[in-house]
């Protein structure tokens, strides 16, 4: 069947199409190898509609993005997803929800809402406010007819009469090559989220260590963040920062592990059990050592205590069952694996709407 004839999946998001490593691209990818699929998110309406690399519709609307955890902000914007939908949707279409916006109203009828909840907004909302959101995200998960979650933590905390647990995924699988390990790779933004302490506390780990060992940070950075990595850079000559760029552009064969330093200040760290990032770097054989919050109990996600012998030690003694808890995840998380579960879970949704 030609895909203009199937029914059409609108993706809802507050994330611009080209902002990189988001799971809300991620799953329009994954839904248009079946799906005509329409990514929507805010900012001034084209005169025409664009088209991506993927063959899916990008559409803009109007939406106010500053004090969005406020009442009256959310009921405007609320009111507006409730005029813009029915102009873009038609009868049986399904939604792909990231917004708690859309679900304050009813939408029309006929659609089938299908909400994923990716971040706890609720936590990192003000104060004053997330009681508010707390309220929105509840009401998101208790009016779509199904929802998905990064963590089990949200999954018990919105719940959904119709819930499944999204943990991002990866295809391309690379054998670990067996090569001198002597980089250290943070890869991803470089924002309010990240353990910059941590990071200069590892750096003089490695040198009290004597180790030949280098930091690599590799990413855009926030502005919030460029003052303290200056200051990090300047005292701190084995950490390295380079300019965003895939991993086949970094000698991942030299990488010992990527971290995940979380900030004491990032609320949000309770929530997160399986980083987007970490499928990719799994995919070339890299573990994944952590801080600041708890990943799922996987042989590949390390806690980093403060002692950078015991990390190096672990890894080297254990890599063959690294490795083999790598080839068992990518069994379970691959495009295929995770298309056929969303797709099902999309029938169950469609099936409650009728």
């Amino acid at each position: 069947m030609d895909k203009s004839q199937q029914k059409k999946i609108h993706v809802i998001s507050r994330s611009p199409w080209d902002e990189p490593h988001r799971i809300r691209q991620q799953i329009a990818k994954l839904l248009s190898s079946d799906f005509n699929v329409q990514y929507h998110s805010p900012g001034l309406p084209h005169l025409h509609r664009l088209q991506s690399q993927e063959n899916i519709t990008i559409h803009k609307f109007p939406f106010l993005q500053n004090y969005t955890s406020l009442p009256l902000t959310t009921l405007i914007n609320a009111l507006i997803l409730r005029w813009y939908l029915p102009r873009k949707t038609s009868e049986h279409d399904i939604i792909i929800n990231f917004l708690p916006e859309l679900t304050l109203l009813p939408p029309r009828p006929g659609l089938t809402v299908l909400s994923i909840f990716n971040d706890d907004f609720a936590s990192m909302a003000p104060r004053i406010s997330s009681w508010w959101i707390k309220f929105l995200m509840k009401r998101m998960g208790k009016n779509s007819k199904a929802s998905l979650y990064v963590s089990n933590k949200l999954m018990k905390k919105y719940p959904c009469d119709i819930s499944e647990l999204l943990y991002p995924w990866c295809d391309q699988v690379h054998p670990r090559q067996e090569s001198k390990k002597n980089i250290i790779l943070y890869w991803g933004y470089l924002g309010a989220a990240v353990d910059f302490e941590r990071i200069e506390e590892l750096a003089a780990d490695v040198k009290s260590n004597s180790l030949e060992i280098e930091i690599w940070l590799v990413g855009p950075v926030a502005s919030e963040a460029k003052e303290p990595l200056d200051c990090i850079l300047k005292n701190n000559p084995e950490i390295k920062l380079f300019s965003p760029r895939s991993l086949e552009d970094i000698p991942t064969g030299r990488v010992l592990c990527g971290i995940e330093f979380i900030s004491k200040h990032f609320k949000n760290s309770q929530v997160l059990e399986f980083p987007n990032k970490a499928p990719r770097l799994l995919a070339y054989g890299i573990p994944l050592v952590y801080s600041g919050c708890q990943l799922l109990d996987r042989p590949f996600f390390l806690r980093y205590d403060g002692r950078i012998n015991d990390v190096i030690n672990n890894i080297n003694s254990n890599m063959v069952n690294i490795q083999q808890s790598i080839n068992d995840h990518f069994k379970t998380s691959n495009s295929q694996s995770v298309l056929d579960r969303v797709k099902l879970t999309i029938g169950r949704a469609a099936a409650k709407s009728l």
